[in-house]
């Protein structure tokens, strides 16, 4: 993972040295449909972990105007994951989905195209952790719900006969979470996140590799009980077509 990771931001850093401003580059109107693969992993540090393979659909509609430009986005993708902590068991669903408004503008400098932006998130989070696990322990379901402020700056290159390159870095700034479970609820204030991408796009057509990161402190002591801090990776694959 590690290395697929250096791969797409060794591509961004040398697609930033070679290309040069394009009208073609800047931001249009249109849809956006997508389909993804990805591989996902969910960490307590000393306490559990899931993993599995997530399939997911997307949707963005941009609105541009005058070199500013608006996009609704919307990211679902499921899977069932196993659970490794007191016990083991295998099947468990899970299940997010992303709604995300953002606003920006393409900017020429130095002949180079560059769009940052910025704009507010809803993320939720389903995992059916109920049953058994190997050593009898019982489970439960959990639901997350993250609000955060997405600050990203996209890059564009022409490639040549009607390709493009189009590469994103974002930072996610984690503005509150609350996680439901069968027995409490426990409110966060304190994580990050971010998010890695490139694509290649031709015809109308975009496909490439992106990577997302949570990173969530401890919430607070409810009953007795806490969320503890954790991490989610989730690495994977993009397909999408524009009309």
């Amino acid at each position: 993972m590690k290395k697929t990771i250096l791969a797409i931001s060794t591509l961004t850093f040398l697609s930033a040295l070679s290309a040069q401003i394009d009208n073609d580059l800047a931001a249009t109107d249109g849809h956006e449909i997508g389909l993804t693969g990805s591989r996902y992993i969910y960490r307590e540090p000393r306490f559990m972990s899931t993993r599995g393979n997530k399939l997911g659909i997307e949707y963005t509609w941009t609105y541009s105007q005058e070199k500013w430009f608006g996009k609704l986005d919307f990211r679902y993708a499921g899977g069932q994951v196993k659970y490794d902590g007191s016990g083991t068991r295998k099947g468990d669903w899970n299940y997010y989905y992303d709604f995300r408004f953002l606003v920006g503008k393409d900017l020429e400098i130095n002949k180079y195209l560059f769009a940052p932006y910025i704009g507010f998130s809803y993320r939720y989070l389903f995992h059916d952790n109920t049953g058994t696990t190997s050593t009898g322990h019982l489970g439960y379901t959990r639901q997350s719900h993250y609000w955060y402020i997405p600050v990203g700056l996209t890059y564009r290159m022409n490639l040549g006969d009607q390709a493009k390159l189009e590469t994103t870095f974002e930072y996610n700034h984690f503005i509150k979470g609350k996680q439901y479970s069968d027995y409490v609820e426990n409110n966060q204030s304190k994580g990050y996140g971010f998010r890695l991408s490139t694509a290649y796009n031709k015809d109308n057509w975009s496909v490439g590799p992106f990577y997302q990161y949570w990173n969530i402190k401890d919430s607070d002591v409810n009953h007795g009980i806490y969320e503890p801090k954790n991490h989610t990776s989730e690495l994977g694959i993009r397909l999408r077509y524009k009309f």
